[in-house]
């Protein structure tokens, strides 16, 4: 291979047929390679550009996922707070189903019959009310602060509340057998009010005695 430039110095005979050939290979030698570093060079910046341009996909490529990875995240905990809603409306759901079943149960109870052992607690517990307001007073009062001051006190009151009863039912005893004593005693042709006067005054004159 023949350097270019180097056929400028050759001083060669053009009559000879082998020279001429040699010219001529060189002079295509040195066309040949000018050509060839020309398309080296030409490749190697299409190279570089062909880098620049994967290096410039790559960092599109990198920052695509990033905004990927970004909206993926927002999306998952988009879908777990509606899953945490859900799962609250479910809860609330059932609690009313619960509260709904709790009534119904309470409206068919209260609709049903009483059983004859409930009749019998429910006499029971009629009969064992106390009549006595005084008793009841007092169970009150002993339920709401038992203590002694307040039990004596409502033992008396008791007591006391049963001797008026008791004088009451013998002032009616009296005033029964007054009137009887009465209209024995009184004249036959005696007018309405005239015997009301004379209760009244034997029942007064029986109650200073029974006073005294």
């Amino acid at each position: 291979m023949v350097p270019p430039g180097t056929l400028s110095g050759l001083e060669l005979d053009e009559g000879s047929g082998s020279d001429k050939g040699e010219i001529k290979r060189a002079k295509e030698m040195d066309t040949y390679h000018k050509e060839l570093v020309r398309s080296l060079d030409t490749l190697t910046e299409q190279m570089k550009k062909m880098e620049a341009e994967n290096k410039r996909l790559m960092n599109q490529i990198h920052q695509m996922q990033e905004e990927n990875k970004f909206q993926m995240v927002k999306l998952e905990e988009k879908i777990t707070g509606k899953d945490q809603e859900i799962q609250k409306l479910t809860q609330k759901l059932l609690e009313m189903i619960d509260k709904h079943a709790e009534k119904e149960k309470l409206i068919l109870k209260s609709n049903e019959k009483p059983t004859q052992a409930e009749k019998q607690t429910q006499k029971k517990t009629t009969v064992e009310e106390p009549t006595n307001m005084h008793e009841k007073e007092r169970r009150r009062t002993s339920a709401n602060s038992p203590n002694k001051e307040n039990l004596i006190e409502m033992e008396n009151n008791n007591a006391e509340w049963t001797t008026q009863q008791h004088q009451k039912k013998k002032q009616n005893k009296k005033t029964k057998i007054t009137e009887k004593n009465v209209t024995e005693e009184e004249p036959k042709n005696i007018s309405a009010a005239e015997k009301q006067t004379l209760i009244i005054q034997k029942r007064n004159e029986e109650i200073i005695v029974y006073s005294v």
